[in-house]
Parts: structure tokens; C-alpha cells; sequence
């Protein structure tokens, strides 16, 4: 009897030995899991700062495009503007010489149906209009 009780102190010995083993292996595994599971963390939390980090730089780069696209329609409207002012001053100029080549003309009708006094002093019946320039204008 008293064998067998020490045979199975024994074994509850050596099973008590193994489970100690096994918690110790188990608690490695934890201690490694977490350092692992922080590993992890501090990985993230490095991608989540370097996102940050592109997220502001493409906000700023955004701002910088739209102040450019800003400008470059504000220089657009500007020479669009100027564009059309001197388009309005070349039409008023072309509308002026037109006028003044219709005066013109007409003051060389006028000239042309004008009596001319000839070199005895009589008069002629009127000056010959082929030596007045034909609707050309004058530059």
C-alpha cells in the first residue's frame, strides 16, 4: 500500500512537473505574443502618423494648386479683358478712317464738279475727274 501510494505520489509529482512546464511554456508564448501584438502597434502607429503626414502634404499641395489655378484665371481674365479693349479701340479706328475716306471722297466729288478757270482766264466746263484717285484709300 504503501508502494503504490508512493508510486502514485510520483506520478502526481511528476504530472504537477509537467503542468508547471507547460505553464511556463504558455506564459513564454504570452510574453512573446504581446511583444509581438506591441510590435504591431508601434507598426501602425508609424503608418497612421507617415498617412498623416502624405494626408497633409497633399492638402498643402492642393492649396498651392488651387491658389496657381486662382492666379493663372485671374491673369487669363486680365489679358481676355485687355484683349477685348483693344479689339473695341481697333473697330472704333477702322470705323474713323472709314468716315474719313467717305469725307474724303466726297470732298474730291466736289472737287471734281467744280468749274475750272482756264489759262485765258475763262472758265472751263468742269475739271476732268479721271486725274481724282478711284475709291482707294488713302493711307
Amino acid at each position: 500500500a504503501a508502494k503504490a501510494k508512493e508510486s502514485g505520489m510520483s506520478t502526481l509529482s511528476a504530472e504537477l512537473e509537467a503542468a508547471k512546464r507547460a505553464e511556463a511554456l504558455a506564459a513564454e508564448e504570452r510574453a512573446s505574443l504581446r511583444s509581438e501584438l506591441q510590435t504591431a502597434k508601434e507598426g501602425v502607429d508609424r503608418a497612421n502618423a507617415e498617412i498623416a503626414t502624405y494626408h497633409q502634404h497633399l492638402a498643402a499641395e492642393r492649396q498651392v494648386r488651387e491658389q496657381q489655378e486662382a492666379t493663372a484665371k485671374g491673369k487669363i481674365d486680365q489679358l481676355q479683358f485687355s484683349l477685348d479693349d483693344r479689339e473695341r479701340q481697333l473697330t472704333e479706328k477702322v470705323a474713323a478712317l472709314q468716315q474719313k475716306d467717305q469725307e474724303l471722297k466726297s470732298l474730291l466729288r466736289q472737287l471734281a464738279a467744280m468749274p475750272v478757270a482756264d489759262a485765258s482766264g475763262g472758265s472751263a466746263a468742269t475739271a476732268d475727274t479721271t486725274d481724282a484717285p478711284n475709291d482707294t484709300p488713302m493711307t
